[in-house]
């Protein structure tokens, strides 16, 4: 892939289709950012509405803990893009990171809302929920969702057992440590001593 698009760019060097699969080889297979944002950057130069690129760089800028950037290409993908999810998705991401947690919730909501389906939303939204809001029974129907969704993760699991000790429910919170684990989670020895030692 390095080769091919490498060539590509030699004969046309503002091909943002070139420029955006090189940067994604970049940073997917090589962890490469600063390679790749050379290459987003020009892609987004020719081409401002590219999903690809606008996305990849968010993520690259989240990477090297740029959040304004990030937020700047999220906001763009929404603006572009206002009917796909991932744009919503992105930028809550990054609001999260910048410690504005209503904002991060709203749009995690409106991502949820486009791809009601997608458990990662939901979970996510559920983490602030828990952790800065200090919502657990939002943040549990969170966890509950997204488990139902993917029962296949276990930090939901996780989390959601944090929620049960909140609310002294000992048997759930030590049944949901057990299939976080399970799930190949880590469950620290904190969060367990928590559960234990209600009555």
């Amino acid at each position: 892939s390095m080769t091919l698009w490498t060539k590509a760019i030699d004969v046309y060097p503002r091909s943002y289709v070139a420029r955006a699969n090189r940067g994604n080889y970049l940073i997917t297979d090589l962890k490469a950012y600063d390679q790749g944002l050379i290459d987003y950057n020009i892609a987004l130069e020719v081409m401002p509405d590219h999903i690809n690129s606008l996305e990849n760089r968010a993520i690259i800028f989240l990477h090297k803990e740029n959040y304004q950037a990030a937020l700047t290409d999220a906001e763009m993908f929404v603006k572009y893009h206002p009917d796909l999810p991932r744009g919503y998705f992105l930028k809550a991401f990054t609001l999260d990171r910048l410690g504005r947690a209503d904002e991060a919730i709203a749009e995690y909501s409106r991502s949820i809302a486009l791809d009601p389906k997608n458990a990662e939303p939901l979970a996510n939204r559920g983490i602030i929920f828990y952790n800065s809001k200090k919502d657990y029974v939002s943040a549990k129907a969170d966890f509950d969702a997204a488990i139902l969704l993917d029962p296949s993760k276990g930090e939901p699991f996780l989390n959601r057992a944090r929620c049960w000790i909140k609310s002294g429910n000992k048997a759930e919170a030590l049944k949901d440590l057990e299939t976080a684990r399970q799930l190949g989670t880590v469950v620290g020895e904190e969060v367990m001593q928590a559960a234990q030692a209600l009555p």
